[in-house]
């Protein structure tokens, strides 16, 4: 990453216009990360298209991460030079229609403006993003900082890269379609021999580079859209993020799936437990229940089973049933059968469902035969158990 940044920036240190993006950089009192001018030009369908013209990554960033892991924002800066913008709805393309500058300086305008390359920058850790309109291109500076709007420098800028004949520029028409358009100092005979030496290509050959370069840009353009698109859904379910950046992003929800993992393992434990108690519970108690006058044995060790938790209350000529069930195999269905076979006239019920868990409230007459809790209880619990 240090190599390609370093040799993107020896190869143009003499030219004007890595001169200027050098004094923005290293002489303004912001601190500014990076600056890209974007350079407009004309596609064979005579389309307005903005390409990398030219870069400067500020020096003291880069020792800051000397032997270490590449930053979030060198990672950036150094994906940024295939691109090519030519929508309507990219930030470069507004920046330039507008004719003034696109300044976004905290998380609300990074997130609410639908571009995709400052949405791209907030998760980088880029704080402010400026992209200034001049007559040949777009000038883009990032910091990681929060830098409020200097009008001053804005004119500066324009200033800077707005000027033609005083400063030597020579920019190639936007009117000739097939010409790509570049910036070079008239007094830089290395960048005037590489010019003439481009002219001289055919206008096949320089058709067929364009076309595998625009290949490219797309194939990378959309590579990145999609692998935006996950981290904004992995960051939508990811319950408590601590930063915006993408490693961030990456070790909470980590941290996040090995909670979930805790939490599995410990409701399997509370399960297994459960399963214990009600085995041992099954075979210590025996009970018989009888209701509207015919015998029902059954072997049962509480009100407890299967999963399945029933109680019982008598008052007056009422009765209330609470059923609480995993909530599989239509639980409501099931007592709603048994209780119609055992001809119980339902006067109120109610039915609640929590963490897969169901809890039913029935109060139903009881029959003028039956005072017995324990045996409704019974019969019920025996009768959901083999429903």
């Amino acid at each position: 990453m240090q190599d390609f940044i370093s040799t993107s920036s020896s190869f143009s240190s003499t030219s004007l216009l890595q001169k200027r993006l050098h004094y923005i950089i290293h002489n303004r009192q912001e601190w500014w990360v990076y600056g890209i001018f974007w350079q407009a030009s004309k596609d064979a369908n005579g389309r307005l298209i903005f390409s990398w013209g030219d870069g400067h990554f500020r020096d003291l960033a880069l020792a800051k991460v000397h032997n270490a892991n590449v930053s979030d924002m060198e990672m950036f800066y150094a994906v940024s030079a295939p691109n090519c913008f030519l929508s309507e709805d990219d930030l470069i393309v507004h920046a330039y229609n507008s004719g003034s500058y696109v300044w976004l300086n905290n998380y609300y305008e990074l997130q609410i403006y639908n571009y995709d390359r400052a949405k791209e920058a907030h998760l980088h850790g880029i704080r402010t993003l400026l992209c200034i309109s001049t007559p040949h291109g777009v000038v883009e500076l990032g910091s990681s900082q929060v830098i409020q709007e200097n009008l001053e420098l804005v004119q500066l800028i324009k200033s800077l890269f707005g000027q033609i004949n005083d400063h030597g520029f020579n920019f190639v028409p936007l009117g000739d379609p097939m010409d790509t358009k570049t910036i070079t100092m008239g007094s830089d005979s290395g960048n005037s021999d590489e010019s003439s030496a481009m002219n001289k290509d055919s206008p096949k050959k320089r058709a067929r580079k364009s076309t595998t370069a625009k290949n490219h840009v797309e194939a990378e353009r959309q590579r990145r859209e999609k692998l935006n698109h996950r981290f904004y859904a992995l960051r939508s379910v990811v319950p408590n993020v601590s930063k915006m950046d993408k490693a961030s992003l990456l070790a909470d929800a980590v941290t996040y799936i090995n909670e979930l993992k805790a939490k599995v393992e410990e409701l399997k434990a509370k399960i297994e437990v459960s399963t214990k108690k009600l085995i041992q519970k099954r075979n210590c108690v025996s009970s018989s229940a009888v209701v509207d006058g015919t015998n029902i044995n059954i072997n049962i060790n509480s009100s407890f089973v299967d999963g399945m938790e029933v109680e019982v209350k008598i008052i007056g000529v009422e009765a209330m049933i609470r059923v609480r069930s995993p909530n599989v195999n239509y639980p409501c269905a099931r007592l709603m059968n048994v209780l119609r076979e055992l001809e119980f006239q339902i006067h109120h019920a109610t039915v609640s469902s929590m963490k897969e868990m169901m809890q039913q409230d029935v109060v139903i007459r009881v029959p003028h035969n039956v005072t017995n809790e324990e045996a409704i209880k019974s019969v019920i619990l025996t009768k959901l158990s083999f429903a």
